[in-house]
């Protein structure tokens, strides 16, 4: 059966984010939330508004105001429907997905 030889496909990823994985996405972007917390009131106890922490705020909206979509899926111009699952990406858990391109 040497016709039957070759590569054998293995599924590498789940298709999609199993609940533990969705879980701690939504920790660590609630990490995140609360240090920006942290340095917005910090900024203004000293009566500063950094350029950074302006930018920042207008380019990474709160968890609380993203829809799921935006959570656990990126832009990826090679996909279909333009997005792929976060679990996808390489080293997901150090990447920010708060960013999307204009329209997506």
């Amino acid at each position: 059966m040497v016709t039957f030889g070759g590569y054998v496909h293995k599924q590498r990823y789940r298709w999609r984010l199993s609940p533990t994985q969705k879980a701690g996405q939504r920790k660590r972007m609630k990490a995140v939330d609360s240090v920006m917390d942290v340095l917005r009131s910090s900024m203004e106890k000293l009566g500063v508004t950094p350029k950074f922490l302006i930018k920042a705020e207008t380019e990474c909206p709160p968890s609380s105001a993203m829809l799921p979509k935006d959570k656990y899926t990126v832009f990826s111009k090679n996909h279909k429907g333009y997005r792929k699952s976060v679990h996808r990406v390489p080293n997901f858990t150090k990447t920010t997905n708060r960013k999307n391109p204009l329209g997506f």
